[in-house]
């Protein structure tokens, strides 16, 4: 870090505000260069910011991928939060759908779907009696059975 430009390690800290908390962003450039350099023209501060980009990725302390995220690969490990409940992971979720890229004569690799819970099966005795499926309408903010007519 000692060899870069104080401007390059000032865009480096203005990376950990706008990335997640796991260190994940979106790669804008035109978006990352306005919330930084509000005050400079755009062609100016997106070649900065680009340019300060390239010095990060060379000493590996920002991580660009194609489908448009980036990374701080080590600011999770320095994050101190309070508690896991406050954490704040939407760009590392966002990141997670994106497919990953398969190598040469390999089948496209894509990430595992997203379970949210889990659905048992039951089982029904011979003297048991199947309830038909009831059809529900919304009255008062209540989900009740429709009235059959």
């Amino acid at each position: 870090m000692a060899e870069l430009s104080e401007g390059a390690r000032l865009f480096f800290i203005g990376t950990w505000q706008l990335a997640d908390d796991s260190g994940w962003l979106r790669w804008d450039v035109a978006n990352i260069a306005a919330e930084l350099y509000p005050f400079e023209g755009r062609a100016s501060r997106e070649r900065r910011v680009r340019r300060h980009a390239d010095a990060l990725g060379g000493l590996g302390r920002l991580h660009l991928h194609d489908c448009g995220h980036a990374q701080v690969p080590k600011m999770a490990a320095h994050q101190h939060l309070a508690g896991t409940t406050r954490r704040v992971l939407t760009v590392a979720q966002e990141h997670s759908k994106c497919g990953i890229p398969a190598a040469d004569r390999d089948a496209p690799r894509l990430p595992a779907p997203v379970s949210i819970g889990s659905v048992g099966i039951g089982s029904v005795s011979k003297g048991d009696k199947i309830p038909k499926a009831t059809k529900l309408e919304l009255v008062d903010g209540a989900w009740v059975p429709r009235a059959s007519a």
